[in-house]
């Protein structure tokens, strides 16, 4: 899945104006629609599912995840199993890196776009952007939930693909749920998984220059059959 800088541009140009329409001509009636209409049990499930896009959870399992991989890595007996191991490290450090680096490009935007969030327009009708604004109150885009929980997820596809709906499903719920619950608007949520995406694809390129696969691929048990 190799991403070209022709393709990341124009992708993000696609993206950027997309996300522009949005914000002219559907967030406002789209967030004011969900907040009048979404309640009871659909309210709930998404408040509860969206918390799976706090950062805290995804870097901790990174971390685990990595420090386990480098202790099987000291503790290993032969040279095949110290490799296997520190490669199988390595492709946490991507994830870390991914998680890292998106944040990072989102909290920038963040400030200087300085978006109100949504519950300003419920409360004060106030919509629109004050640039440049460290406040709270200012950072809605991108959406950082939508951001951690696509890098997470796209990382996770690449280290073990055989669940890969798996990971999609939840991107998509969690990264929804900022929306549907009104911490985000749309426009905020699409620019926040983006992000994510695109910087994850490209870094997943760059641990791979060398040859080196993310993937750890399931060991092959062999069983002795008695016939």
């Amino acid at each position: 899945m190799a991403v070209s800088k022709k393709q990341m541009i124009v992708s993000f140009v696609i993206v950027s104006l997309l996300c522009v329409f949005l914000m002219l001509f559907a967030d406002k009636p789209v967030a004011l629609w969900l907040k009048a209409n979404v309640h009871g049990n659909t309210e709930r499930f998404f408040k509860i599912i969206t918390e799976l896009g706090l950062s805290g959870w995804w870097f901790a399992f990174a971390v685990i995840a990595y420090i386990n991989r480098m202790s099987l890595a000291g503790l290993s007996r032969t040279k095949e199993a110290f490799e296997k191991y520190g490669q199988q490290a390595r492709s946490f450090v991507f994830m870390i890196v991914a998680l890292a680096a998106s944040s990072v490009v989102v909290t920038v935007i963040k400030v200087v776009m300085g978006r109100y969030r949504p519950r300003y327009l419920f409360n004060d009708n106030l919509y629109g952007l004050e640039p440049f604004n460290f406040h709270f109150a200012m950072n809605s885009f991108p959406s950082g939930h939508s951001q951690t929980i696509w890098a997470a997820m796209l990382s996770l596809l690449f280290i073990f693909p055989r669940y890969k709906i798996a990971y999609i499903l939840l991107a998509v719920l969690v990264s929804a749920s900022r929306a549907v619950t009104t911490v985000h608007y749309c426009s905020d949520v699409v620019m926040g998984s983006y992000l994510a995406i695109i910087i994850t694809i490209w870094l997943r390129n760059y641990f791979e220059t060398d040859g080196i696969p993310v993937e750890i691929k399931a060991e092959k048990r062999k069983m002795n059959e008695k016939i």
